[in-house]
């Protein structure tokens, strides 16, 4: 695999390769149902989206980590919601996989503390949990998650929400900052 423009990721999808055999049970699995093409999804001109995966389990992150990597995602991890609270402030992911329970604050807490925080408001979602429990998803769901997805999951599922919420968003970035610059030209002429 070769994601030498996904710095941060790099080294940790090199050692995934070199130990996905490392991995049992659902976590395995995912990995060895990932497809692993080492072709990024997003120009090598373009800086990567950034990921924030946040779970208190080591291995979901590194697998996670590693399907992102592996599509050419840029990838930050957090253990629990006040870890993932502190990466956010220092700066913003381009979207956020969150894991609704954890140690020191939950996914549900951190989502509702992002929603209501005009700095991080806009910034996509994805909560992940154990249970498929219709309660946690409309709880999930009203606070302002954009996708609610229950482990064990297929990788081509989560890269399909996880690229479909990065487009939309990138694309909106790409709305705003092409009408600011329109604004400008034609506050000039």
């Amino acid at each position: 695999m070769k994601c030498d423009h996904v710095t941060q990721s790099a080294a940790r999808a090199n050692r995934c390769e070199r130990s996905t055999s490392a991995f049992s049970g659902a976590w395995g699995d995912l990995l060895g149902r990932c497809n692993v093409s080492g072709v990024p999804e997003f120009p090598a001109s373009a800086v990567p989206p950034t990921v924030l995966v946040v779970d208190d389990d080591s291995a979901l992150r590194l697998a996670v980590g590693y399907i992102l990597a592996s599509h050419g995602f840029a990838v930050r991890e957090a253990e629990n919601g006040a870890a993932a609270l502190a990466s956010i402030a220092s700066k913003a992911p381009d979207l956020i996989l969150i894991d609704w329970s954890m140690p020191v604050l939950d996914g549900l807490a951190v989502t509702v503390r992002l929603k209501g925080d005009d700095r991080t408001r806009k910034i996509p979602v994805i909560m992940l949990s154990a249970e498929d429990d219709p309660g946690k998803r409309n709880a999930a769901l009203e606070a302002g998650v954009q996708e609610f997805l229950t482990k064990p999951f297929k990788s081509r599922v989560l890269m399909a929400r996880v690229s479909q919420l990065i487009g939309r968003d990138l694309g909106r970035k790409a709305y705003v900052g092409a009408a600011a610059s329109f604004e400008s030209m034609s506050q000039t002429a």
